[in-house]
């Protein structure tokens, strides 16, 4: 409603939080060639050398000349969802007909849905903004053809579409694994009856960003010894693209002929983007479940750790396919958000009820085997009337979600903050609730850039990323381009594209005070092991117990003596004793951890004392190496366990 009334007082380009709305979705173009004033603020300049607009101070650069260029100071990521061409009306094979989200009854000229009218208004989109990470969904790939010359060859492997390769000159790109993208396209084979492989791009202007991926930046280089990163299968040094999730990791590139051409004559700008380590993912989380959702994002953030280590930054950007309302359990990734009342916790999971109920719904018709009858009960999912709310055990499930969400958060130490977007589609509601509105168009906000930083002093990075300005959303649009919905003459999908600037800010290097916290954290942690270690040692000495004399053999095939009842009453006394002294030990552990609630800052801080300690004492490579590889095991499937509850878990071993 508060958007709607903005619309109705006429364009809104208001300042949210410090961050400024732009007045198009170009003005990216112009960030490339910032140049710094005598006054310290930060002046637009064109292309032939005239200035601008004043941009924001304070980003932290330390400047030696009055007036220096800054091309790469900015990092401008863009994500737009391009609304595939295979998805605009087509017949499903399994009922005959146009399923009713790709039937787009809403756009009243068909002309804005032909792939021939869009393609080259997205391209123009993409090609203006100049951003230095260009995160896709819904891309429709082709054939490799570029050295048989056929398209329809199914033997070719898929690559981005030639009017990307040929239209994004300067950039690299990153697409989902040939075996996920035959599985897509398997799919739609057999589902819409043509070969068409869609899924999700990175692209990266090569100029400012270099890969940051080698063996010897690999969390497991970092953690023990560079030879067991060597060691590790080269399919485990990265993670697996799926459609769905596209990831790269990323640094700043130092120096080339770009900063040469920008006239750059100073030591700042010869280092290019001054950019740290930095994962970056292009998202399409599930369109009908939550939980899908939650677990979709537990295992990029899982992977994003496990993969890239604790220390570097992490930007998610893509379609969400959630408007990440405190109720959500996905807007507990945002920790900024205001906690959900029990209001919007019950409204939330209603909502999320009648989706899974009309999927199920939509799964049983698509199915020549389904039981077509009407049922209460829809594919285990109850069908809950709009005003209905939902049960004890519904509401508890959706609160475990909640849980989930926060817990992977903080265990991946992943601080996110949600840059301030706005609604990026307009549609009919799925569930209206009169006839009206049925065929009114509603904004939905569904494409996010969610990023992180590291929350410590003590991480390798000694840069944030700070959201600067955001391109304009449909919260900035008149109410006529709402109502009429997208696509439209003005949006060549059903999605905005949306963008998001953000200044690299440099951080000090600490004060006294803070390293005579770090000094006082390691001393405790010290006297803690220090403790436990004398404990363990007067364990041992009081349940020593005789193996048993050797009488042929040798190594483990060795044949023993035959232990008297007292030996093996002794033997189980001490697995007792040693069982319940473990579960001290990680208590006494775990109440320390918890001391530090959820503040993600002191918890780095924990981390890296912890892992400085551990790494020193680490002698056997091989017994680490098949620990990092169930580590990456485990995060493909969302579970990862911080330096810290590995130091609270360290007797189960």
């Amino acid at each position: 409603e508060r958007g709607r009334r903005a619309r109705a007082e006429g364009r809104v380009e208001g300042d949210r939080s410090g961050v400024k709305v732009c007045a198009s979705r170009e003005a990216f173009a112009e960030w490339d060639e910032s140049v710094v004033g005598t006054d310290g603020t930060d002046v637009v300049a064109d292309r032939n050398g005239h200035s601008g607009a004043t941009r924001c101070e304070g980003d932290g650069i330390d400047d030696d000349d009055d007036v220096e260029r800054r091309a790469r100071r900015r990092l401008n990521v863009v994500s737009y969802n391009l609304l595939a061409p295979a998805y605009v009306r087509p017949v499903d094979r399994r009922t005959g007909g146009v399923q009713k989200f790709a039937a787009f009854d809403w756009v009243r000229d068909d002309r804005v849905l032909e792939w021939s009218t869009r393609q080259p208004r997205i391209l123009e989109t993409l090609q203006a903004s100049r951003a230095h990470v260009v995160c896709l969904q819904e891309v429709q790939f082709e054939r490799d053809s570029r050295t048989e010359g056929n398209t329809e060859d199914p033997a070719l492997p898929y690559t981005l579409p030639s009017w990307l390769r040929n239209g994004m000159q300067g950039y690299s790109w990153r697409i989902p694994s040939q075996s996920a993208l035959q599985e897509i396209a398997a799919r739609n084979v057999r589902v819409l009856g043509f070969d068409a492989c869609i899924g999700n791009a990175i692209l990266w202007r090569t100029d400012a960003l270099q890969l940051a991926e080698n063996a010897a930046e690999h969390p497991a280089a970092a953690s023990t010894e560079t030879a067991v990163a060597d060691g590790l299968k080269s399919s485990m040094r990265f993670p697996r693209q799926a459609t769905n999730r596209v990831m790269i990791c990323l640094k700043g590139r130092p120096g080339g002929a770009a900063a040469a051409a920008l006239g750059a004559t100073t030591a700042a700008l010869a280092s290019g983007l001054w950019l740290p380590r930095t994962v970056f993912a292009s998202l399409h989380l599930d369109a009908t479940s939550e939980a899908s959702r939650v677990r979709q994002l537990s295992s990029t953030l899982a992977v994003a750790r496990a993969y890239y280590g604790r220390g570097a930054q992490i930007v998610l950007a893509g379609d969400l396919n959630s408007e990440l309302k405190p109720g959500s359990p996905l807007a507990r990734s945002d920790r900024r958000i205001a906690a959900p009342s029990d209001l919007q916790l019950a409204q939330e999971c209603a909502e999320q009820l009648r989706f899974k109920a009309l999927a199920a719904a939509s799964k049983r018709a698509n199915s020549s085997k389904a039981d077509t009858s009407s049922s209460e009960e829809d594919g285990g999912h109850r069908a809950l009337a709009v005003n209905e709310a939902p049960s004890l055990e519904e509401m508890t499930e959706w609160m475990n979600l909640h849980d989930h969400v926060r817990r992977v958060v903080v265990e991946c130490r992943a601080d996110l903050a949600k840059a301030p977007i706005g609604a990026t589609r307009s549609a009919p509601p799925p569930f209206p609730v009169d006839s009206d509105d049925q065929e009114r168009c509603i904004p939905a906000a569904l494409d996010h850039v969610l990023h992180s930083a590291p929350a410590s002093a003590v991480d390798e990075a000694k840069e944030r990323l700070e959201v600067r300005e955001v391109w304009p959303s449909l919260d900035q649009a008149p109410s006529s381009v709402v109502d009429e919905g997208l696509p439209s003459s003005d949006a060549p999908s059903d999605h905005l594209p949306i963008g998001v600037s953000f200044a690299v800010v440099r951080r000090g290097d600490g004060n006294g005070a803070g390293e005579h916290y770090l000094e006082e954290l390691r001393e405790r942690v010290e006297l803690i092991e220090d403790n436990q270690e004398k404990r363990l040692q007067a364990f041992e000495q009081e349940f020593a117990v005789d193996g048993g004399e050797e009488v042929a053999g040798k190594g483990k095939k060795a044949l023993r003596r035959r232990r008297s009842p007292e030996e093996i009453e002794a033997v189980r006394r001490k697995r007792a004793a040693w069982k319940e002294l473990r579960v001290a030990l990680e208590e006494e552990r775990r109440e320390f951890v918890s001391s530090f609630g959820n503040d993600i800052g002191r918890l780095c801080e924990l981390d890296a004392i912890i892992e400085k300690k551990t790494r020193a004492r680490t002698s056997r490579i091989g017994a680490v190496k098949i620990e990092v590889k169930s580590v990456l095991d485990a995060a493909e499937s969302g579970e990862y366990s911080s330096i810290a509850t590995q130091w609270i878990n360290e007797f189960a071993k």
